[in-house]
């Protein structure tokens, strides 16, 4: 089922525009019908698809922190270079963590909070096709500049995903941003967000960002269109590659009943030799009273006839 997600989006003109997302593209049919039966007619239409696959937004490796202290991560989310081409639709935030040993207290069980927002009215970095996200310290020589901005928070944590860290298995926190939820866009807008880690014991922990992408539908309806006409092309070349192993395997199979008549007839012709000599060996018994070269001329006779009968 398609899921679409609707928002009206300011543009570089004064027609509003509509942005729509499907989930897969055997929905892009449907909704296109939609539009065209649709009663309004000066919304501009922008149809995108979501991708099943991630893409990596923001690592922070395995780092200790301290009972109460917190430290905050942030990430820069710059617009794409292809502008409506490709959106970014949601993100997901993943902290594992765990405790640690500590003296003679031996193993104490991680504990942490995460909160994750965006701040707001902050200059962006400039933009670099190549980089998705910055690291803290792009963050800090960019935006913070020693000064506190608000922040808006962010997502939600499904309580399925969350685990807390015990003696046999790593605590986990996930914090899901879907902006389709909302009235006001669909996509994660660029800017700068924060991810901000609390231990009320001492921890170890790392971060990982994934978001996943929606792209154009055109763009996405033109790839599925090459793929089909080469697979198109390919099935053309197999039928032909079909045809001339199918004559091969014909002729081969010709050749095989022909070298089979041929095993056949000298299997005959040679039980046919065994049983005329079986016949000589009979005769040559019945005339041993003949001389030694009586005897060999009958052999020597028998030999040749034999011989030529069994060629």
């Amino acid at each position: 089922m398609a899921s679409p997600s609707h928002s009206n989006m300011g543009h570089d003109d004064d027609s509003p525009s509509q942005y729509i997302v499907v989930n897969q593209i055997e929905d892009l049919a449907k909704i296109v019908t939609n539009i065209k039966e649709s009663q309004d007619h000066h919304q501009k239409q922008h149809i995108y698809v979501g991708s099943m696959d991630t893409h990596e937004i923001y690592t922070a490796s395995s780092s200790c922190i301290e009972r109460g202290q917190r430290r905050k991560h942030q990430i820069c989310i710059k617009e794409m270079p292809t502008n409506d081409r490709r959106k970014l639709l949601n993100l997901a935030i993943s902290v594992v963590y765990q405790g640690m040993f500590i003296g003679k207290e031996g193993y104490i069980n991680g504990r942490i909070s995460v909160s994750f927002s965006r701040i707001l009215h902050k200059p962006l970095p400039p933009s670099d096709d190549n980089e998705q996200s910055s690291t803290t310290k792009d963050y800090d020589r960019y935006c913070y500049n020693g000064v506190d901005y608000p922040s808006e928070p962010l997502g939600i944590k499904p309580h399925q995903l969350q685990t807390l860290n015990t003696k046999t298995k790593m605590g986990q926190i996930v914090i899901h941003h879907d902006p389709s939820s909302s009235t006001s866009t669909s996509f994660v807008e660029p800017g700068l967000y924060e991810i901000v880690v609390t231990a009320m014991s001492t921890s170890e922990y790392s971060v990982r960002v994934d978001g996943t992408m929606a792209d154009n539908a055109m763009d996405v309806l033109n790839s599925v269109h090459t793929k089909a006409l080469k697979k198109q092309e390919r099935i053309r070349q197999l039928g032909k590659e079909r045809a001339r192993i199918w004559t091969s395997m014909r002729l081969l199979e010709r050749k095989i009943n022909v070298v089979k008549d041929l095993i056949n007839e000298a299997e005959a012709m040679g039980r046919r030799c065994e049983i005329e000599i079986a016949d000589c060996d009979i005769d040559i018994e019945n005339n041993i009273h003949m001389t030694d070269d009586e005897l060999k001329n009958v052999h020597d006779k028998i030999k040749v006839s034999g011989g030529n009968d069994c060629e």
